[in-house]
């Protein structure tokens, strides 16, 4: 798997992030700050400790096929490097393995990261700053599946917006432009 450029990439935000308050609405053309947080809903594959590759192939949707490495683990989150930073905490999840390969979605940290796990000690630095290029927004009507309201699948479609007032789930496409990591936003 061939690694894309690093400096770009399809983050998720879920409208909820911003209504509790934790970040102001986004924006295209402005430059945030922000960590990225990782789900996976298949369990990431160990791979070899001689195979040593970080990489990762966007699936669009800020979905991507990852090839990486645990780099910080404790008791209750991870940080991988895929190529880019970014971390979860387990709740009910496995820990990832120390190499992996699998699927991940990318979202910007709800305030999981800023708020409470960059200040524990060992703690490595994941805030970096972002240049917002684009906004999709997710179009689709929801349907309930399972006792669950989701998008309908059949109707699934990104419609480009210039901030994300209005809205659910978003997808940015990010430009990444600082080369080191912070634990905490910089001074305004």
């Amino acid at each position: 798997m061939a690694s894309e450029t690093a400096q770009l990439l399809q983050v998720g935000l879920n409208s909820w992030i911003i209504a509790d308050g934790n970040y102001a609405d986004f924006t295209v053309g402005e430059v945030r700050s922000f960590a990225l947080e990782f789900y996976n809903e298949a369990d990431l594959h160990p791979l070899p400790e001689s195979q040593t590759a970080c990489a990762y192939k966007s699936l669009g949707r800020a979905r991507y096929a990852v090839e990486g490495q645990t780099v910080h683990l404790t008791p209750k989150w991870a940080v991988i490097d895929v190529g880019f930073l970014a971390y979860r905490e387990f709740h009910s999840f496995p820990p990832p393995p120390r190499r992996f390969e699998g699927e991940i979605w990318v979202g910007v940290d709800p305030f999981f990261y800023f708020e409470t796990l960059s200040r524990e000690r060992e703690a490595p630095p994941l805030i970096f700053d972002w240049r917002i290029h684009r906004i999709e927004v997710e179009t689709a009507p929801r349907v309930l599946q399972d006792n669950m309201w989701i998008y309908d699948p059949d109707q699934l479609c990104l419609k480009d917006v210039e901030d994300t007032s209005q809205g659910e789930d978003f997808v940015l496409h990010c430009e990444l432009l600082s080369a080191e990591p912070r634990h905490h936003f910089a001074a305004a």
